[in-house]
């Protein structure tokens, strides 16, 4: 099916859902119109009140099933971008609602001396009248949306946690009907017992009766509204409507000052995850922070950082005698920039060289550099020093440094150079591996064989992406928190029809190696794989050919299926090796983690972690039994042939 084909059928689903809205509407609005006429007949002919009174019961639930269709039609329109349909069409239809109604409220105020139709009852047959009433009042099932918490809570206790025709088995009943996805997986596993009711209730409520969680779940969805691009009543009117009823939601939930929270939301978000977690670790479950309250944390955590790194100096050194610690910037091929950090610190105390044993550096020992090159690889190598800065500690391989050798560029001190001539003469007389994987002068070779007793799991979740024709397309991800940046594969990219723009940046991988397969940026949204929300914007995603390989390497032990199946995965076929196209990284990955977040452990199985996108299954496997030999084998060519 062409892109274009796609649209057209996307249009022809969306114009019949927009039928079917207009039919249920209407449906409701002839049933209002119905009481209006048994209002005006029970004013006629009392004896035709009692009818009036059966019937106005379900008025209320009426006028909630027509506005929600009417809301349902006006989304239609908005994303087809035909709010003035709306308006010259089915507008007027709420101002007609809205009048029977008032019509349907004067007649029965006018009947409430003679006939109390409306009127508190507080005696045995109320309670019977409610109890047949109740079972046919819809309560919204609660997902786990943190925003529709609320409302849930309030309705739940009125309708069913505080009435006293129901038993404790009953209540619990009607709470697993109305609980979906997460929710549900919170009570699921308690026993359906009278007892354990007021425990599911308590374990509902403790997981999402967290006040923070909701101002920052109103506040999110403030910064979530998208920009206005043309005026129009109705968009101007949920711009406010949506605003108000954040605000107002906010203000409910005890936050006086809305725009110092604000301040502290960006304030937040902009701070590394490490200074994050600390200062939520200091905040209480329902206390509200302030913007003053994170600068002062964030101020000490300063000055603790200060105080850790005051006592140390720096002593490492490259080829050229600059000390470390200083931020050097380094042109990268291609016009590019790349702002690099060093720091190696020691205790501030000199070290004698290994060479001569005087307080100096071995670079700076006039002994040492009075040496051919040869007989000072093998005293290097000999002593375990490092090949790039001539200190110990570390092999060339780890080194934080990135100086190279001013000859030839290569990986190892300007002191250690091989010329033709010196090659000769010490071939075979270096052995430090480390040197030999990482100059670039000389051959570099290794090879080996690895067994391990352990399977590393990295979470997996399948989310659903929204692509260029707003349809959702399921994609497998992977949580990676190690990584700063998230990234999408190509060939996931093409599938959903993507915009790609030009990377300005330059990406890093592993050992400071340059990722030079880097194909782009991209924007996107995508929501849970169980439910609709909430949402997730993401930009300056990386595009790279290729993520990983598949996820597991194999098929997990059934056990770790088995020992998990009352949760909701995140990735139902986790255990199942498959591609992974797309990586969520430091970036993304404490939006995704739940706030402190359930983690289940079992001995010598992985771990299973509640998210924002359902259970993750993550940590090691213990095999019973060794996994197979896997043969590691690297080589590199050299810039020169040795002599």
């Amino acid at each position: 099916m062409t892109r274009k084909s796609q649209q057209q059928a996307n249009n022809e689903l969306k114009r019949i859902g927009l039928t079917r809205a207009r039919a249920a509407r209407d449906v409701a609005l002839r049933s209002i119109n119905k009481i209006l006429h048994i209002a005006n007949d029970a004013v006629i002919n009392p004896e035709n009140r009692p009818t009036l009174e059966a019937r106005i019961i379900s008025l209320d639930q009426l006028v909630i099933t027509f506005n929600n269709e009417q809301k349902q039609i006006l989304s239609v329109l908005a994303e087809t971008d035909e709010i003035d349909e709306f308006i010259r069409i089915d507008e007027n239809v709420t101002e007609t609602m809205q009048s029977v109604c008032d019509q349907i409220n004067v007649i029965v105020a006018k009947l409430k001396p003679n006939n109390p139709i409306a009127t508190p009852r507080n005696n045995n047959s109320q309670t019977s009248v409610q109890s047949l009433v109740l079972p046919r009042i819809e309560i919204p099932k609660f997902d786990g949306n943190i925003i529709e918490w609320c409302s849930f809570r309030d309705m739940f206790t009125s309708l069913v946690h505080v009435n006293e025709h129901y038993t404790d088995i009953e209540r619990f009943h009607y709470l697993l009907c109305y609980l979906l996805g997460p929710a549900l997986t919170v009570v699921k596993a308690v026993p359906l017992t009278a007892d354990n009711y007021a425990i599911a209730w308590n374990a509902l409520k403790d997981r999402y009766d967290n006040k923070r969680l909701l101002i920052t779940a109103h506040i999110e969805k403030l910064f979530a509204f998208a920009p206005l691009t043309k005026e129009s009543p109705a968009s101007l009117s949920l711009f406010v409507n949506t605003f108000r009823e954040n605000v107002s939601a906010i203000q409910a939930l005890g936050v006086s000052d809305v725009a110092g929270f604000l301040l502290f939301y960006i304030g937040s978000r902009v701070i590394d995850p490490m200074t994050r977690q600390l200062f939520e670790s200091t905040i209480a479950k329902n206390q509200i922070p302030d913007l003053n309250s994170l600068l002062e944390f964030v101020s000490q955590r300063c000055n603790v950082l200060e105080n850790v790194g005051s006592g140390y100096g720096i002593s490492c050194a490259g080829n050229n005698g600059e000390a470390l610690g200083k931020t050097t910037n380094k042109k990268i091929q291609g016009k590019k920039f790349e702002k690099t950090s060093l720091a190696a610190v020691t205790p501030a105390k000199s070290k004698k060289c290994l060479f001569c044993g005087h307080p100096h550096l071995i670079y700076k020992c006039f002994g040492f550099r009075k040496q051919p090159t040869g007989s000072r690889r093998d005293f290097v190598s000999k002593n375990q020093l490092c090949f790039v800065c001539l200190n110990s500690g570390h092999m060339s391989n780890a080194c934080p440094t990135s100086y190279t050798c001013r000859t030839c560029s290569g990986r190892h001190s300007t002191l250690l150079h091989l010329t033709n001539d010196t090659t000769k003469s010490s071939t075979g007389k270096t052995n430090d591996n480390s040197e030999r994987s990482t100059t670039s002068c000389s051959t570099a070779q290794f090879s080996g064989i690895t067994r391990t007793e352990t399977t590393v799991l990295l979470g997996t979740v399948v989310v659903r992406v929204r692509d260029n024709t707003g349809s959702l397309q399921a994609v497998r991800a992977v949580l990676d928190s190690g990584s700063q940046v998230s990234a999408m594969t190509v060939d996931c990219v093409n599938r959903l029809g993507l915009t790609r723009r030009k990377c300005p940046v330059e990406v890093i991988g592993l050992s400071q190696q340059p990722v030079t397969t880097v194909k782009g940026q991209t924007n996107f949204n995508f929501f849970p794989v169980q439910v609709d929300a909430p949402e997730f914007t993401v930009t300056n995603v990386f595009v790279l050919p290729r993520i990983m390989s598949t996820m597991p390497n194999r098929v997990l032990p059934a056990e770790v299926r088995d020992r998990y199946r009352h949760l909701v995965f995140a990735d139902p076929k986790f255990d199942q090796p498959a591609p992974v196209d797309m990586l969520i990284g430091g970036d993304l990955y404490p939006s995704v983690i739940q706030s402190r977040a359930d983690v289940i452990h079992t001995e010598g199985l992985p771990s299973a972690m509640n998210t924002q996108l359902g259970w993750v299954i993550i940590g090691a496997l213990q095999d019973s039994a060794h996994t197979q030999l896997t043969s590691l084998s690297i080589s590199t060519t050299p810039l020169f042939e040795h002599g």
